[in-house]
């Protein structure tokens, strides 16, 4: 029953923590479906952060340490199997195996980690936000996306994510609206054309 309660209660946090995400994402002018995507859905956390680069090596490191975790399950069972043969040679082998694999996982889990709180950071300077969040980021992923998602008071300080072409438009609307206007009638007054007709004028009436 207790297993049955956990499982629902995990599914349940990953269900919100997608749905905040997507939120977030739409938020940085990114597509919100990314945070369907297990390792795309942290690489775009970095987009939004303008923190890719951390992003890459979180998920190396993940997937590394995830290889070395299966082996090091392999070789914890090599090594029982072993233990039961009572073939000595190969339980220190065996040993030796799930030793280095063992550690190699800790260490790679360590930078993941690393690498995750620094994507955090970025995420919370993109936003204008304290540093605090980082916190509530990596332990209440989910909470700190719905709070993110959908309150207006969290909102990226003017951040274009990369490869989105969200960079702010230059002033050439500006100068499409002054050529509409010329071309319509509106065009601007010749001051040095003006002063031209009135001097003309001017010495036309002087000669009369």
């Amino acid at each position: 029953m207790s297993a049955r309660i956990s499982t629902i209660t995990s599914v349940a946090f990953q269900v919100l923590c997608i749905v905040g995400l997507w939120k977030v994402f739409e938020k940085s002018g990114v597509d919100g479906f990314w945070a369907i995507i297990p390792f795309a859905r942290e690489y775009h956390i970095g987009v939004c952060a303008d923190r890719t680069g951390e992003a890459v090596k979180e998920i190396i490191f993940s997937v590394i340490a995830w290889v070395l975790g299966t082996l090091s399950a392999i070789g914890l069972l090599i090594l029982f199997v072993v233990s039961v043969s009572a073939n000595a040679d190969m339980g220190v082998g065996a040993a030796v195996f799930f030793g280095i694999t063992t550690l190699g996982t800790v260490v790679c889990l360590i930078i993941s980690l690393v690498f995750r709180i620094k994507v955090f950071q970025g995420l919370c300077d993109a936003y204008g936000q304290t540093r605090w969040w980082i916190l509530i980021w990596f332990f209440f992923q989910w909470l700190a996306a719905m709070i993110w998602g959908f309150s207006d008071s969290y909102q990226p300080l003017g951040f274009a994510p990369e490869g989105t072409g969200g960079a702010p438009e230059s002033s050439g609307n500006g100068q499409e609206n002054w050529q509409e206007g010329t071309a319509g009638g509106d065009a601007a007054p010749d001051p040095s054309g003006g002063t031209q007709d009135s001097f003309e004028n001017s010495q036309d009436n002087w000669q009369e």
